[in-house]
């Protein structure tokens, strides 16, 4: 009976080992189950708040604006915000070129970002619109250098040199005229602040009045025009003369080869009825 008592606790024993390793080996996986689960939520969570609060560069109110008031560069700016806090619709900052001149159907408080909802039908925005009365708008073909390399920007203001002939004659430079409104580059013309201006364009725009419209029309068939970018705030006049290439470098007169290099001086007022002549050679003191 004692054999057989043993042999039982044996067995006994044996089984409550296997349980127990069974046991720990679910509770293991139960926590590598519980650790993975609450790892894809931190994840879930974690890439949701990313995703809400990544910034976007949107158009904004600069200002508190009134309903059906037409939008100009300098009522608008562009800030970054919290993309999940903004409104469906809200205007990227690369398209608030297009938004000038469009009328808005509610009001907006400064901050207020702008969306395709608050705005008025799209009416057709005309150059002529942005040109006060009496003056001209004229077009010229640029390149890189009379572009400042794609730097102009409408709202800058330049200067205008008339160049003309060539050759044995020389070139002539006038200043033709001074401070002219540049009023687009290309085909844009409004500039706002924050916003990358495009640098590829092969013409800009000027406004003028009809005198001086008609003077640039000249000077373009009879000579050629050069750009001059004035500075923010420079309201003082250029003071320039006529130049002329062949006054740049001081004429030196050359005697041909073989010609003389002395020099005749004449000397009186000693009382002799005639005065003394006295050669002198280059380079000889007297």
């Amino acid at each position: 009976m004692s054999v057989n008592w043993k042999q039982r606790v044996r067995k006994l024993a044996g089984s409550n080992l296997i349980l127990t390793v069974l046991a720990a080996m679910a509770g293991l996986g139960a926590v590598a189950a519980a650790r993975h689960y609450i790892d894809a939520q931190v994840q879930r969570v974690e890439a949701e708040s990313e995703a809400r609060y990544r910034s976007a560069s949107v158009v904004v109110a600069r200002e508190d604006l009134d309903v059906g008031e037409p939008l100009v560069a300098g009522s608008l700016a562009v800030r970054r915000m919290p993309a999940g806090y903004l409104p469906g619709g809200a205007v990227a900052d690369s398209a608030a070129a297009e938004l000038i001149g469009r009328r808005l159907l509610v009001p907006l408080r400064r901050g207020d970002p702008l969306t395709r909802a608050v705005l008025a039908p799209e009416e057709v925005v005309s150059l002529s619109r942005q040109l006060p009365s009496g003056l001209r708008a004229l077009t010229l073909a640029v390149d890189d250098i009379s572009s400042q390399s794609g730097m102009l920007v409408p709202g800058d203001e330049i200067d205008l040199y008339f160049t003309q002939g060539r050759g044995a004659s020389g070139t002539r430079l006038e200043l033709l005229l001074q401070r002219v409104p540049v009023l687009a580059t290309g085909t844009r013309f409004s500039s706002i602040p924050g916003v990358a201006q495009d640098t590829q364009y092969a013409t800009i725009t000027l406004s003028a009045s009809a005198d001086d419209a008609a003077r640039i029309i000249l000077a373009q068939q009879a000579g050629a025009l050069s750009v001059a970018l004035r500075g923010h705030g420079d309201s003082a006049p250029t003071l320039l003369s006529v130049r002329d290439s062949r006054d740049l470098v001081p004429r030196v007169v050359r005697s041909a080869p073989g010609a003389s290099r002395s020099l005749e001086v004449l000397l009186g007022g000693d009382g002799a009825s005639q005065p003394r002549r006295l050669w002198l050679q280059a380079g000889e003191r007297s």
